[in-house]
C-alpha cells in the first residue's frame, strides 16, 4: 500500500511515458474531433447491408465497445473479425472497416486484399504504414492520424484515437445518431477520472490503486454487462499487456449459466482469483438483480471481489471513465509486479519468429 503512495517512485517508474499517455486520453479525443470535423464520406458509402470491422488486439477493442454501447441503435448486422478471412457474405453491399494502429497488421492487410476482390466499401483507420499507402492508392475514405498525444508510442495506449474515430465515423455514416457522440461528455469523463486515479491520489482515496493491490498475485476476472461489456474486454487487454498479468473478461447474464460451477477445481483456485465487477445504475433492473445474486454466490464460495460503479451521468461517459480506470489499474499492477509496462517482449518475439516462416 505504501509503495503506491510514493509518488516520486511512481514518477520514476514512468520512464516509458505510459502514465503520460493515460493522462493524454482527453487530448487524443480532442485531436480526433478536430481532425474529423469537416470529414465526409462519399454518398455511395452510406448505402450498405452489413458492417465488418477487421482489427487485432487493441485495434479491435473500439468495435467491442461500439457493438455493446449502441446495441439498440445499430440496425445493420455488424461483425468484428480477428483473423485473416472475411465472412462469405461480404460483397459490394458491405461496409468493411480496416483498423490497424501501425498500419502493418498482417491479418488486417489480408482482409484488405479480400475486401478489394469483393468490391466492398472500405474505410481505414491507422497511423501510417502499408494500410495508409493502400488507402491513398485505392482512394478509400479513412483517417490516417499523427499519434502526437500518445507519448508512450504504444498502440494500446492510443485507444482515445481508435474508439473516438470509430464513433465519429459511424455517426457520419448514419449508423448512430450524431447527437449520441458528445465530445464534451467524453472529455469531461476522462478528465474527471484522471483526477481521481492519477499517481498523486493516495491509495486510501484511489480505487484504481486499491484494485491493483488486491489483484497482485492473482488472476483478474473482469465482469461487465450490457453497454459495459466492451469495457470489460478493454480492461482485460490492458492488464495483459501493461501488467503482464493474467486476466479474463466475463459477461452477465451469460456467466451465471456456467462459470460458478467451473470454480471448484483445481484446489486453491479461490486464492488466485479476484473479481472486478463493473456495475452501473443504467443497467436494466434484471441485470442489477443478477449482480446482487452474483455477489452472494461469490461470498458463498469465498471469492473476493471489488465493485466499480462509474460516476458519469451518461453511458458514453461511463465507457470512457472505465477506460481510464482500467488503464490506471494495469499501470499500478505493473508497478507492483516490478515490471516495465511498455515492452511486450513475447508478442514481439512471436511476430519476429512468424516473419521468418
Amino acid at each position: 500500500m505504501f509503495r503506491l503512495n510514493d509518488t516520486d517512485e511512481l514518477k520514476k517508474f514512468n520512464s516509458s511515458h505510459l502514465a503520460d499517455s493515460i493522462k493524454s486520453l482527453d487530448k487524443q479525443v480532442e485531436q480526433v474531433f478536430d481532425d474529423l470535423a469537416d470529414f465526409e464520406f462519399p454518398k455511395e458509402y452510406k448505402s450498405f447491408k452489413n458492417i465488418v470491422v477487421c482489427g487485432m488486439g487493441g485495434s479491435g477493442l473500439a468495435t467491442r465497445i461500439f457493438q455493446t454501447l449502441f446495441v439498440s441503435e445499430i440496425r445493420e448486422p455488424m461483425e468484428l473479425i480477428n483473423g485473416y478471412l472475411l465472412p462469405a457474405y461480404v460483397s459490394e453491399d458491405s461496409l468493411v472497416m480496416l483498423s490497424s494502429y501501425s498500419g502493418t497488421t498482417e491479418e488486417v492487410l489480408s482482409c484488405a486484399v479480400e475486401a478489394i476482390k469483393r468490391k466492398a466499401k472500405i474505410v481505414y483507420f491507422c497511423a501510417g504504414g502499408t494500410l495508409a499507402e493502400m488507402g491513398v492508392k485505392n482512394g478509400w475514405s479513412g483517417y490516417c492520424f499523427e499519434p502526437r498525444n500518445n507519448p508512450s508510442r504504444q498502440p494500446r495506449m492510443g485507444l482515445g484515437y481508435a474508439i473516438t474515430a470509430q464513433l465519429v465515423f459511424f455517426s457520419k455514416l448514419g449508423i448512430i445518431a450524431p447527437e449520441l457522440v458528445n465530445q464534451d461528455e467524453i472529455v469531461s469523463a476522462i478528465r474527471d477520472a484522471n483526477e481521481r486515479f492519477e499517481e498523486n491520489v493516495t491509495h486510501e482515496n484511489n480505487q484504481a490503486k486499491q484494485v491493483a493491490l488486491e489483484t497482485l498475485g492473482r488472476q483478474a476476472a473482469i465482469v461487465g454487462a450490457e453497454h459495459l461489456r466492451g469495457s470489460a474486454w478493454v480492461m482485460r487487454n490492458q492488464i495483459h499487456e501493461n501488467a503482464k498479468n493474467y486476466a479474463n473478461a466475463y459477461f452477465l447474464p451469460e456467466l451465471n449459466h456456467h462459470l460458478f460451477e467451473g470454480l471448484g477445481f483445481p484446489e486453491g483456485i479461490f486464492d488466485k482469483l479476484y473479481f472486478v465487477l463493473l456495475e452501473s445504475g443504467k443497467y436494466q433492473k434484471r441485470i442489477k438483480q443478477r449482480f446482487e445474486v452474483t455477489k452472494k454466490v461469490l461470498d458463498k464460495q469465498g471469492i473476493e471481489y471489488a465493485t466499480f460503479i462509474p460516476d458519469q451521468k451518461g453511458v458514453l461517459g461511463e465507457v470512457y471513465e472505465i477506460l481510464v480506470f482500467g488503464s490506471w489499474v494495469s499501470y499500478y499492477l505493473a508497478y507492483l509486479n516490478g515490471i516495465d509496462p511498455a515492452p511486450i517482449p513475447y508478442v514481439d518475439f512471436f511476430k519476429q519468429e512468424l516473419s521468418k516462416l
